[in-house]
């Protein structure tokens, strides 16, 4: 008796499981129906719904297919709608510019000999960048020749601080992760009659923010001295390298270094100036033309002599050398394999619509 009773309870149990499994299952489905409005399946989806609530063994089949087919669906148009969402629209690379200015071996004298300045030869040293909507960074240092000068590098966003002070040479655009801007200069030390001043700038950046960057550094070196009728004699020696890339509509980038001699009377004019074009150079890029600009390394090694300065008259003498790199984003074309990837995206949709209908 107890063996039956206890298999009667279990009988039982199993039935009331059923029948909630049943209304649970038939809620299910018509919680499913009351969405699939939207895939036009309502009216079939009600009348097959009925056929379960009836506990119609053609219903149960019938509701069962119709669950696999939404899920079915489902499933496939998250897939494509995945598919489309997840291509990237391929950003161009980013515009991309370097300058590089570096003079060793200076030396001014004069054509009877050693120039006797009045005074300490004064010089300084600037820099600056600015990227996107950063604040500007930028430093300035003034000394005497003879001393060396060194100030702090210059820069704005991305990795472009990461980058170490006095690298005169290209980092590269992988340096600056997302993009930035950096700029440094330095006057080392020596004498302007013995030869051993040096003058080193250098400029670079990249990055596909809207707006213009720009890095610039200036070192000019100053001095007076009296005309004994002598002609100045200046010699040195310049390194220098410009590299610029763009590849996107509207793209610019541009990278220049300058360096410049001048002679002024006691009134300020300018007597006579020195600026060879083999050491002011420009390189420029836009829209992708050219893809890469280049200029160098290449190392000049330039002499002058100025016209005679006039017997007791004070003159004033100025060197000036600088690099600038400057870019400008544009607009991201997407790329013809991201363009097929998203094509097959919009034609998997397409095919999931037309299985829709069918069914």
């Amino acid at each position: 008796m107890t063996t039956d009773k206890t298999q009667s309870e279990d009988l039982a149990g199993t039935v009331e499981q059923y029948d909630k499994y049943k209304v649970n299952f038939t809620s299910g489905i018509k919680y499913f129906c009351r969405i699939s409005v939207h895939f036009n399946w309502h009216g079939k989806c009600s009348s097959r719904t009925a056929l379960r609530s009836r506990g119609d063994e053609e219903g149960d089949e019938t509701m069962r297919d119709t669950t696999r087919r939404y899920f079915r669906t489902m499933l496939l148009a998250g897939a494509a709608t995945a598919v489309v969402a997840a291509v990237p629209i391929a950003a161009e690379a980013a515009p991309y510019a370097y300058a590089s200015n570096q003079i060793t071996n200076l030396t001014i004298t004069t054509t009877t000999g050693q120039i006797q300045p009045l005074g300490t030869a004064s010089i300084s040293a600037s820099d600056s960048a600015v990227w996107a909507n950063l604040p500007i960074s930028g430093f300035l240092g003034t000394g005497t020749v003879g001393n060396a000068l060194d100030i702090q590098k210059a820069c704005a966003g991305g990795s472009a601080c990461s980058i170490g002070e006095n690298v005169f040479t290209a980092a590269g655009p992988g340096a600056f992760g997302t993009g930035g801007m950096r700029a440094d200069a330095s006057i080392g030390a020596g004498t302007l009659q013995g030869g051993g001043v040096s003058v080193s700038n250098v400029a670079e950046g990249t990055g596909n923010l809207p707006g213009t960057a720009s890095g610039q550094n200036t070192s000019t070196i100053n001095f007076e001295l009296t005309g004994t009728g002598a002609s100045l004699v200046l010699s040195l020696t310049d390194l220098i390298e410009l590299v610029v890339s763009t590849s996107a509509p509207g793209e610019t980038a541009n990278a220049t270094v300058t360096n410049t001699f001048q002679i002024f009377d006691e009134e300020g004019n300018e007597v006579d100036s020195y600026s060879p074009a083999n050491i002011n150079r420009q390189a420029g890029s836009a829209g992708g033309v050219p893809p890469t600009g280049t200029i160098g390394p290449v190392s000049f090694t330039d002499t002058f002599t100025s016209s005679p300065l006039a017997v007791g008259e004070l003159y004033t003498i100025s060197l000036r050398s600088t690099a600038g790199a400057t870019i400008s984003p544009g607009v991201p074309v997407p790329e013809p394999a991201s363009l097929a990837i998203l094509g097959a995206g919009l034609f998997g949709l397409g095919l999931v619509r037309r299985r829709r209908q069918r069914g």
